[in-house]
This record gives C-alpha cells, sequence and structure tokens, in this order.
C-alpha cells in the first residue's frame, strides 16, 4: 500500500487511508469464511418493498 501512497489521486489517497484506518477488519475478512451476505439481501429485499408501497420504485415518465 505505501507505493500507492504516493498517487495524486484523491479517491484513492481516501480509500488506501480508511484500509489502513481498519486493516484488521480487513484482514479478518480476507481470511473468515462466513459473511453476512444473506441478510443484506434480506435488508435490500424488505426496502425494495417499502419502495413499492410508497410508490417510489417504478420509472418516472
Amino acid at each position: 500500500m505505501n507505493q500507492y501512497s504516493e498517487f495524486d489521486f484523491m479517491h484513492i489517497q481516501s480509500f488506501i487511508n480508511g484500509l489502513k484506518q481498519d486493516l484488521q477488519t480487513v484482514k479478518l475478512s480476507i481470511r473468515e469464511d462466513w459473511n453476512n451476505g444473506i441478510t443484506e439481501g434480506h435488508v435490500n429485499r424488505l426496502k425494495m418493498i417499502k419502495r413499492i408501497m410508497y410508490g417510489r420504485a417504478s420509472f418516472s415518465t
């Protein structure tokens, strides 16, 4: 990561700084087998249902 910290791109710098701040969590996410993908899928589905109920899930015409 140090070789990329010399770049003059603001977005890359921000991404690298975020990884450095939470490096232990990033390492654990790579090492562990489990994830919360199923939970995130259910949350996404519920949000879509809520948008449909309030009429905000369609394309504007």
